[in-house]
């Protein structure tokens, strides 16, 4: 809830330092993670801004098709998995490193907090445990985004049949629909 209410205030990324500092202070070259998380702020007139520690996931959706319809991740996973695909290592071995996170809420303001922006009108926050594939998110916000909480639900729902992680998710409209912003 502190990220939250830092990132409605200020940006997303103050929201993760706000709740970085009730981890206390880290002590480097721990390696006990300490949870991920993802935070988006809706600008007024704008788009999104996320900024991300951890595993954690935020997906953007567009549904119309003339402005790029579909679902596309807009973060990349702090795990040592994710490091050893960028350094070129068989998919194999970077897989079994994918659970060990090397970012976390408490190192995050030491090792680096990202972020970045997007003109979407949805986005999907989500813990890592929603291992659907892109074209799956896609089907079901198309059936339910009427209805974001429903569509949450079924999302989870849908999730939980391929993982047995802890899994939370939560689509969120802009506040401000591009027709809005102009």
């Amino acid at each position: 809830m502190t990220a939250a209410v830092a990132a409605a205030q200020r940006t997303p990324l103050l929201g993760i330092v706000a709740a970085a500092e009730l981890c206390g202070e880290p002590v480097l070259g721990e390696r006990r993670p300490t949870g991920a998380i993802v935070v988006a702020t809706a600008w007024p007139g704008q788009g999104w801004v996320v900024s991300w520690a951890g595993d954690s996931a935020a997906y953007s959706y567009q549904p119309k098709r003339e402005c790029g319809r579909g679902v596309r991740r807009l973060t990349v996973p702090h795990t040592h998995g994710q490091l050893m695909r960028e350094r070129g290592k068989p998919e194999e071995e970077a897989r079994r490193w994918d659970s060990r996170i090397y970012n976390s809420l408490a190192s995050s303001v030491h090792v680096g907090i990202r972020a970045i922006s997007s003109d979407a009108p949805y986005l999907v926050l989500a813990t890592d445990g929603l291992r659907l594939p892109a074209d799956r998110i896609e089907a079901v916000l198309r059936e339910h985004l009427s209805d974001p909480v429903l569509c949450a639900d079924q999302l989870l729902k849908e999730a939980r049949t391929r993982s047995r992680d802890d899994i939370a998710v939560v689509v969120v409209p802009h506040p401000h629909p591009v027709d809005e912003r102009g």
